[in-house]
């Protein structure tokens, strides 16, 4: 890459295209408050040019990649950014902290993660050091190839957490008035898409509906479909309209705290429950 600019006029344009492509990306998709991590997919096209574009440079003999400052130190940082990252997950599965729940389900994709990383990672250092830069390169795609399998393992493993399609497929047969999430409506995003209806949001946390249900415009709106605990208590004690409401398993202890009485469970799974105020 760095040989890129340092040649004729072409190959220096492109470079300088492809590192503006990256930045005005990141700088964009960074100001909003509201950010998911696939708002930065269209980076990869850009980084993945220039990476083929360095490892073609430290291919070609003739360019003489080991005198150029930036190649060595491109490969002592994949090392050690690999070493510091698997030395850092191990640390975070063995000390004694509070986790997520799904952690115990991917620790063993984790584990074998951070091993891949730290045998292909020095394995590619090793290589390179001794000129044999396509043996490195190989280190590295293989390294990376076995991180995107325990990638793809790891998220079938912990889709039962994520996904809430059971609850609302079960929810399509319930006779049921008014629906409620005890949750940030981003956390239960899912379980709307499925029920195809729309929900009562219980709590304080809106999510990335905060700002548009406090506009006054939306007041009669937000009234409705946003209630604070207490009231979304009353009205399920209350009994007056058959109600249903999905939380975390954990969660029910506060909203028994806060006086929620006579509840009955749909459904439990994967930590998860629904429970209605009616059998």
């Amino acid at each position: 890459m760095i040989n890129g600019l340092k040649r004729g006029a072409q190959d220096r344009k492109k470079i300088q295209f492809l590192i503006c492509w990256i930045v005005v990306i990141f700088g964009f998709f960074s100001l909003p408050k509201s950010k998911l991590p696939y708002y930065l997919l269209p980076l990869s096209l850009p980084f993945s040019i220039l990476a083929a574009s360095f490892l073609s440079d430290c291919l070609n003999q003739s360019s003489s990649p080991k005198k150029d400052w930036l190649t060595p130190w491109t490969w002592k940082a994949v090392l050690w950014v690999c070493l510091l990252a698997s030395v850092g997950l191990n640390l975070y599965l063995f000390l004694p902290f509070p986790k997520r729940d799904e952690v115990a389900v991917l620790q063993p994709f984790l584990h074998l993660t951070s091993l891949a990383f730290l045998v292909g990672s020095i394995a590619s250092y090793f290589f390179y050091k001794r000129g044999r830069i396509g043996e490195g390169i190989l280190s590295l795609a293989g390294m990376i190839y076995m991180g995107l399998i325990m990638v793809i393992a790891g998220m079938r493993a912990i889709s039962p957490f994520q996904s809430t399609y059971d609850f609302a497929q079960l929810l399509k047969a319930t006779p049921a008035e008014d629906i409620a999430v005890y949750a940030s409506p981003d956390h239960f995003s899912d379980f709307i898409f499925y029920l195809r209806k729309r929900v009562i949001i219980v709590g304080n946390d809106r999510g990335s509906l905060a700002d548009e249900s406090q506009k006054a415009a939306n007041a009669e709106d937000t009234k409705t479909w946003f209630l604070d605990t207490q009231h979304f208590i009353q009205r399920f004690n209350a009994h007056g309209r058959r109600m249903v409401c999905l939380l975390e398993e954990k969660k029910l202890k506060e909203l028994q705290e806060s006086g929620l009485k006579d509840y009955h469970t749909l459904k439990a799974d994967h930590l998860q429950l629904l429970i209605s105020n009616f059998e």
